[in-house]
């Protein structure tokens, strides 16, 4: 106990006894400082025992989450950026208000304070400097006071170049993780496209064209895609670049509203302000653990046992006698 005591005084921070957090990002690109850049975060939601529970305005949203028994900084990179992705696409299209906003100065660095322990996520405006559009990646993450009380982002920044040439740009839907996707021969999905904040094209992704869609516009605007109604039993994550978006559906088995057996029964309870995004079942059983039965009696133990000894009683014997 008195070594236990002691290594958690050795883990935890000095400031571990504040009860708020402070995220500062800083913005480089090629040793390249971007100030002037603005940023927005939001509160999303927050863990509760081995889940993540989405909340308020995003507690309607069914991203596709990694495993939300392990902490998000065991997820791998792709997952937590396609998260991030998904979170920013909802909220810029449904213009969910933030919970704070700024600029990065001079040396690319904004700092959100005051951030109590949950779940955030972090977007920032493309911004033009020249002939460069620079776009940052959207940031999702867990604050644990526990952990650590100061956190530092790098966001990934790239760059596109103007020119005055029309652009191509592509939708493209995939169905993830299950041989027999789509699950229906007329299975069909709609999309909704964005360009600059407002609903330009609404279309539809099925087999006869592949799950995709392509136009072409000028260039120097910022477009999204939605899926306008996620299937049934599925989750969703958008992907892709500046120019190429893909719409991931995953399917997942354990999204169900009731799960009732002979001897138990399971009821999700859901408030006003938060939503499970995977409903799981716990099963908590009274009785004691057996082990496996194989069927075999131990009554023939002893005389098989006793007949043995006698074997080789009689053995030895039979030997004695030869020599």
């Amino acid at each position: 106990m008195m070594i236990f005591m002691l290594s958690m005084c050795i883990v935890l921070p000095a400031s571990a006894a504040e009860d708020t957090s402070t995220l500062s990002l800083w913005c480089v690109k090629d040793e390249e400082i971007v100030d002037g850049m603005h940023w927005q975060i939001f509160r999303v939601g927050h863990r509760e025992t081995s889940d993540y529970v989405f909340e308020g305005a995003f507690a309607n949203y069914r991203p596709t989450l990694g495993d939300t028994t392990k902490s998000m900084l065991e997820w791998d990179a792709k997952t937590v950026s396609s998260v991030a992705n998904t979170l920013r696409v909802n909220a810029l299209i449904d213009g969910l208000p933030c919970l704070s906003e700024g600029y990065t100065d001079e040396k690319g660095n904004l700092n959100f304070t005051g951030l109590e322990d949950g779940l955030y996520l972090v977007i920032g405006d493309s911004l033009d400097k020249g002939e460069k559009t620079y776009i940052p990646s959207s940031i999702f993450f867990e604050v644990n006071s526990e952990q650590e009380n100061y956190l530092n982002a790098f966001p990934k920044i790239i760059y596109v170049t103007m020119n005055s040439e029309a652009e191509n740009y592509s939708v493209r839907k995939v169905w993830a993780n299950n041989e027999n996707q789509p699950p229906a021969l007329d299975s069909y999905i709609t999309c909704e496209i964005y360009c600059d904040g407002e609903l330009r094209e609404t279309v539809r992704l099925d087999r006869t064209n592949n799950w995709e869609y392509r136009w072409t516009d000028k260039p120097g605007h910022d477009w999204l895609v939605r899926e306008k109604e996620i299937p049934e039993n599925y989750t969703v994550t958008y992907d892709g670049n500046h120019y190429q978006y893909i719409i991931v559906n995953t399917y997942d088995e354990t999204i169900t509203t009731e799960t009732t057996t002979s001897t138990q029964k399971t009821t999700v309870t859901t408030t006003e302000t938060s939503t499970v995004t995977t409903a799981k079942t716990t099963i908590t059983s009274t009785e004691a653990a057996k082990l496996p039965q194989t069927g075999q009696l131990w009554w023939p133990v002893l005389p098989l046992t006793v007949g043995g000894l006698l074997l080789i009683v009689a053995g030895a014997w039979i030997r004695k006698k030869d020599e």
